[in-house]
């Protein structure tokens, strides 16, 4: 048996999964069981590789170079950015006005790189 969607104009179709409810203008969504199982089941591969990818570090570019740890030579890395403070702007309490700079901080010995320059995720 399907579930009927109500939709604004007042036509109606069959979805299997989801049903939706209209009352005094509020809106209730309705999933059956085995979709809301597959929707969990989705969820946690999606936060299974946002996890494995925070945990991995990313590779990184810069100028179509390949950014490789000087210290340990991995290749991984977790991106940041640090602002370049100057003693003029800092006296009158502007930092925020002072560049940045993009670091990458190695996965494996924890080295930090400085780039004042773009640094592109490498795919």
């Amino acid at each position: 048996m399907g579930t009927v969607l109500l939709l604004p104009k007042g036509s109606a179709r069959t979805v299997p999964a989801l049903q939706i409810r209209i009352f005094k203008g509020v809106f209730a969504i309705y999933y059956s069981k085995e979709e809301l199982e597959r929707l969990r089941i989705e969820g946690e591969k999606k936060a299974q590789e946002m996890l494995d990818v925070v945990k991995d570090g990313r590779e990184y570019k810069s100028n179509d170079i390949d950014i490789i740890c000087v210290h340990c030579k991995h290749t991984k890395f977790d991106l940041g950015k640090a602002l370049l403070n100057s003693r003029e702007l800092t006296f009158f309490d502007l930092d925020w006005l002072d560049k940045s700079a993009v670091t990458l901080i190695c996965k494996r010995c924890g080295y930090i790189h400085w780039f004042g320059s773009n640094v592109v995720e490498a795919k």
